[in-house]
């Protein structure tokens, strides 16, 4: 039994779709909260977006364009294991770019630097208004020395 090119453009087409909402979201999350402007042209982090934006649109639409059989046995745990190898991928890259942002921007002498949030000890933090969470924009600090 044949299957249809509708039929498996239709199933790349929702794939697709449902790729690029999650990029989007992920996206403005990265660009109005993670990295406002100018930390997203300072930190270099459109390099990272646009490795996991084509790594994520590509894999999983693919697969689903390769692996769909309607009435197929075992399609929904090839299409299971299609979604979670693309859910990883985005959760790996969306991990690496959450610890590499700029979590303070702290001004010291005569210039701004900025702190990525992998480098800091949140335990040993004296003040919880220092502390960040996954939907804090970077927090300007001085440093007394």
């Amino acid at each position: 039994m044949s299957t249809s090119p509708k039929t498996k453009t239709a199933a790349f087409s929702i794939h697709l779709s449902i790729s690029i909402i999650v990029i989007v979201a992920f996206y403005s999350l990265v660009l109005l909260i993670w990295y406002p402007a100018p930390y997203y042209y300072m930190e270099g982090v459109e390099q990272g977006i646009i490795i996991l934006s084509g790594i994520y649109l590509i894999l999983g639409p693919i697969l689903t364009l390769i692996l769909y059989k309607p009435r197929k046995k075992g399609l929904l745990n090839d299409m299971l294991i299609v979604t979670l190898l693309q859910s990883g991928v985005f959760l790996y890259g969306a991990q690496v770019i959450y610890y590499e942002r700029p979590a303070y921007v702290s001004f010291s002498y005569d210039q701004f630097k900025t702190v990525q949030l992998r480098k800091i000890d949140f335990e040993k933090l004296q003040s919880q208004s220092l502390k960040s969470g996954i939907f804090s924009s970077p927090i300007l600090v001085s440093v007394k020395l």
